[in-house]
């Protein structure tokens, strides 16, 4: 089975085209199927595309869709792709799949994927010729965060997570050095975005309880996010895969477009969120990491985390969907 699939490395809009992409290509891969992954945009996404393994190439496949081979899956995951351009590329596969994470589009005939939190409730064009997969229950994760681990609680906090999918290097500056000031007994483990160019300027800023890490895989990943017992995330894809791994988190609302995300999982009471427009924002972090020094407050969010991970789906499910469609 060859399968294609077509995403775009923006990282002033959101690197979770990229994230998501990784995901499709370990479950297709999974069942041995031949998969390749065109990247248009930047050029500096190599080395998170490299360590998880994907075989990848950088292609301008908007204005170069002809040099996109025919394939039995085609997957798109585009916040610009236009509707003419979907057209064009459906005819390419028998299959196609679009995965989008706004509705963005009154799609072509296929398969329309949006597993963000309450999506479902939104309305679609019932007269569409398109198959919606919609809601939690199609939310595909990293190979990692396919199997759900017990997490061990311990009394007091140890160790920090910061995990924010920004440019903005201030930001994270100023929330580090706070949380290390007030914080000096706690280990703050901070992930640098791949597209961070400054990493010189954080490592400057030397700190004894911080660590810097840029290039890790989903496993690396996973493995950092158990050892940690909190997290403070932006309130894109990394929400998902936090939750999904049963840990306190603090999620700062970066963009509007994330507002979905994090009402939903605030509403259900699994995260605590900050506003990062809010004149207090640092302070307002600070008082959340001191309110899960209690653990019964750290124990409510993943309990409740666990009870909303037995809604999602398996890979499987997913894959059937996929693999009955008759187009």
């Amino acid at each position: 089975m060859k399968v294609n699939i077509l995403t775009e490395n923006n990282y002033n809009h959101s690197i979770n085209n990229l994230t998501r992409s990784i995901a499709y290509y370990q479950m297709f891969e999974s069942i041995n199927a031949d998969v390749n992954v065109y990247v248009e945009g930047e050029k500096n996404c190599s080395e998170i595309l490299e360590v998880n393994n994907v075989n990848f190439e950088y292609k301008n496949w908007h204005s170069k869709y002809s040099s996109v081979k025919e394939s039995d899956i085609i997957v798109i995951d585009s916040n610009k792709a236009s509707i003419d351009l979907y057209n064009k590329f459906r005819k390419k596969a028998k299959t196609p799949i679009f995965i989008d994470d706004a509705l963005r589009l009154k799609y072509p005939k296929g398969i329309v994927i949006n597993g963000m939190i309450d999506i479902d409730k939104f309305s679609i064009n019932q007269k569409s010729k398109s198959k919606y997969l919609l809601g939690i229950e199609y939310h595909l994760l990293q190979k990692p965060f396919w199997e759900r681990e017990q997490k061990i609680l311990k009394i007091e906090i140890e160790n920090i997570l910061v995990s924010l999918c920004t440019n903005n290097n201030k930001l994270t500056y100023n929330i580090i050095k706070e949380l290390a000031e007030v914080f000096p007994y706690i280990n703050i483990h901070v992930i640098l975005p791949y597209f961070c160019n400054d990493n010189n300027q954080h490592e400057n800023y030397q700190f004894k309880n911080i660590r810097y890490y840029k290039i890790i895989n989903a496993k690396q990943y996973k493995n950092l996010i158990n050892k940690c017992d909190i997290a403070i995330s932006g309130g894109g894809e990394t929400l998902y895969e936090l939750t999904s791994s049963y840990i306190p988190i603090i999620a700062i609302l970066e963009t509007e477009e994330q507002y979905v995300n994090i009402n939903g999982f605030s509403k259900r009471v699994m995260i605590d969120y900050v506003k990062k427009t809010d004149n207090q924002l640092i302070t307002n972090i600070i008082l959340s990491v001191k309110k899960f020094d209690n653990i019964i407050e750290r124990i409510q969010l993943i309990e409740n985390q666990k009870k909303f991970h037995q809604l999602t789906c398996s890979k499987e499910k997913i894959l059937e969907e996929i693999l009955q469609y008759n187009n």
